[in-house]
């Protein structure tokens, strides 16, 4: 999976509620120099998620299991 459409699911799932982390990807995406330099820094965010293995891996878990292994 790549980095926009990991941000286009995230926008879709959880904006509402943790908005914060949407935009944070959203600043990864925007910032970013290169398509790699994009992808480790949301990828970095995803496995900052899925170690603290709160509410919002809980409804990504899917999605950031596949991003991460292509990672």
């Amino acid at each position: 999976m790549d980095y926009n459409k990991m941000f286009k699911i995230a926008q879709g799932k959880i904006q509402d509620s943790h908005p914060g982390i949407v935009d944070k990807i959203d600043e990864c995406i925007r910032y970013g120099s290169t398509g790699g330099e994009i992808t480790d820094c949301v990828g970095k965010i995803l496995m900052d998620i899925k170690q603290e293995k709160g509410p919002v891996y809980y409804k990504l878990k899917n999605e950031i299991n596949n991003y991460l292994n292509r990672w």
